[in-house]
């Protein structure tokens, strides 16, 4: 395995401050373009779920998601990548959440410039070279 592969994410794992980033850069890789569709907001309560093993029921990821979502609207979404990439300082996981937020983002099918260039953000404000960032967004 190269040093820009990734594997699949366990975020059951994760303590609460780092699972919380995860989620968090998802939900704003959803909203990149103004709005989180339906493919997407299932896509979400999905990898969520499953990144999870399960330990966060689909109740809890939909109520965490209203929460998230009654502050997105306001929220600068580059300075909250910016605190996001504080609290996931590990390159892998790095590297990890950036392909579940693509994941995100991609699942009606298209990425979006404005959530490719979310994304873009986000693996700049990782340290992420752009060769890591575009191979990992290109994986999918």
């Amino acid at each position: 395995m190269t040093e820009t592969e990734t594997t699949e994410l366990s975020l059951a794992s994760l303590e609460l401050v780092k699972l919380e980033a995860c989620v968090e850069l998802m939900l704003f890789a959803a909203y990149a373009d103004g709005s989180m569709g339906p493919e997407e907001r299932a896509a979400f309560e999905a990898q969520v779920e499953k990144a999870t093993l399960g330990q966060l029921r689909p109740e809890i990821v939909r109520t965490v998601l209203g929460v998230l979502e009654s502050t997105i609207k306001e929220a600068d979404p580059d300075a909250r990548v910016r605190r996001i990439a504080e609290r996931i300082t590990d390159p892998r996981l790095r590297r990890g959440v950036l392909w579940l937020a693509a994941t995100i983002a991609m699942a009606d099918g298209k990425l979006l410039a404005e959530e490719r260039s979310f994304l873009e953000r986000a693996g700049a404000a990782f340290a992420l070279t752009k060769d890591e960032i575009a191979k990992t967004l290109d994986r999918h």
